[in-house]
């Protein structure tokens, strides 16, 4: 038998914005004896959002965050987790925590975390999270109620409107595999709302909830819809089938459609943020490339020249962050008699017991070093400026393109191997493949 599709996390949701005092009062009436319902209650979920913008912890539908008073007049948040698939391995607990903690690190605010278990597996019941490590302990408690606990006289006794949702929630999960005992037990249901004295808005509402959750087969759904308006006319509601639930139906289509807008948001407002963090993660890295390049610039003109680095000295230029410093090594590195001569520049321009800390400050050059930048940056210009003109007189025309690559190359190594390139090169074509990228 192929299993009946359901939604559970939607009508939930939808229970617990209109319901949500009934909520406390009917899962956790210790509770709700301690909450002023007096000065209200309010819905924050924006705020809930905040703390985890890119689902990384699993947010879910159903999952509400609400303020609250206490009779002493104290302000509490109270985060409700639904967890409707459990798993052997699942980080449900991890999640409450997570949750909790991060609330009460951007807000300040004492965190009440609560849990429905709507699954379908007896055995499993989280009630905490912890871990521990040399000696220190994180511990977090959590009330739950286990759906699967609820007798079928209980739920049929109550008034309060979450015993519907539990009776339709639990008869959905019994009849995953069997779309017949879902039609009867949808219309037992449904007939049942009439007896419980419920008002009219709230008929309306339930059957709602109950539709949403309570998926048919389309055969099954017209049988239903024909045996709920005889329902509705013995009860001496005839116009519920006529423009009310015409207009309960479009209504629950718009919020559907806002629903979908507000995901399309989000998940728009999470693919910016995580191209904005890959995007400063690219800068990042080509700032690192950049760095590398220039160090490595350093130490290779100095290999050409001198043979050997010692190491204590590559070890002091690859500590060297700052690329204007590493500009002026690397021309004082073409200048420079010697290795030693070298390293007194490099003290010279950064102490030995200053370099680690280099990288957090801004470098100001000095005369000196700006006088060898100059001349580094005059020794730049020139190697492009012969690449050029030799490419001219051997090609005639240089596309703009290439003229542009070349004059932001800063390696003076580089410019001479594309010098010795430009010289002894076939084609315009080769030539532009030998350029790094």
């Amino acid at each position: 038998m192929t299993e009946q599709r359901a939604d559970y996390d939607n009508p939930w949701k939808d229970a617990l914005s209109l319901y949500f005092p009934a909520f406390i009062e009917f899962f956790f009436p210790e509770i709700d004896a301690n909450i002023d319902w007096n000065r209200g209650y309010e819905f924050l979920d924006k705020e809930l959002q905040q703390i985890a913008p890119d689902a990384e912890i699993g947010l879910r539908e159903a999952d509400k965050l609400v303020k609250v008073w206490r009779f002493d007049g104290e302000e509490t948040w109270v985060l409700i987790h639904i967890e409707i698939q459990s798993q052997v391995q699942s980080a449900f607990a991890e999640r409450m925590y997570v949750y909790n903690n991060r609330i009460f690190d951007r807000y300040r605010r004492q965190v009440a975390s609560l849990a429905v278990l709507a699954d379908d597996q007896p055995s499993w019941r989280p009630t905490q999270y912890s871990y521990e490590i040399w000696g220190c302990q994180v511990l977090l408690k959590f009330p739950t109620v286990k759906l699967l606990d609820y007798q079928l006289p209980t739920l049929e006794a109550s008034t309060n409107p979450f015993a519907i949702i539990v009776l339709a929630h639990l008869t959905t999960q019994q009849t995953s595999k069997d779309p017949q005992r879902r039609y009867q037990g949808k219309l037992r249901i449904a007939k049942s709302l009439y007896q419980r004295g419920y008002s009219r808005q709230a008929i309306l509402e339930l059957l709602r909830l109950i539709e949403w959750m309570m998926t048919l087969p389309k055969y099954l759904e017209q049988d239903y819809q024909q045996e709920l308006k005889r329902i509705e006319e013995e009860n001496r509601m005839p116009y519920i089938l006529s423009f009310e639930r015409r207009a309960l139906e479009a209504e629950a289509a718009q919020q559907a459609a806002e629903r979908a807008a507000e995901a399309a948001q989000q998940a728009a407002q999470a693919a910016e943020r995580a191209a904005e963090r890959a995007a400063e993660r690219a800068v990042e890295a080509a700032q690192q490339a950049r760095k590398q390049a220039h160090q490595d610039a350093v130490l290779d003109v100095l290999r050409f020249r001198f043979e050997t680095v010692p190491n204590s000295l590559e070890e002091a230029i690859n500590q060297i962050k700052d690329e204007s410093v590493l500009k002026a090594l690397h021309g004082q590195a073409i200048v420079a008699h010697s290795i030693e001569e070298f390293e007194q520049h490099i003290d010279g321009l950064i102490p030995k017991d200053e370099r680690e800390e280099e990288s957090s400050e801004t470098y100001v050059p000095n005369l000196e070093t700006r006088e060898i930048l100059a001349r580094l940056d005059g020794i730049l210009q020139k190697g492009r400026e012969d690449i050029l003109e030799i490419l001219r007189v051997r090609f005639e025309d240089v596309p703009n393109s290439l003229e542009a690559v070349i004059n932001q190359i800063e390696d003076d190594l580089v410019l001479k191997a594309l010098l010795r390139q430009a010289i002894t090169i076939g084609s315009l074509e080769e030539f532009q493949q030998q350029i790094p990228q």
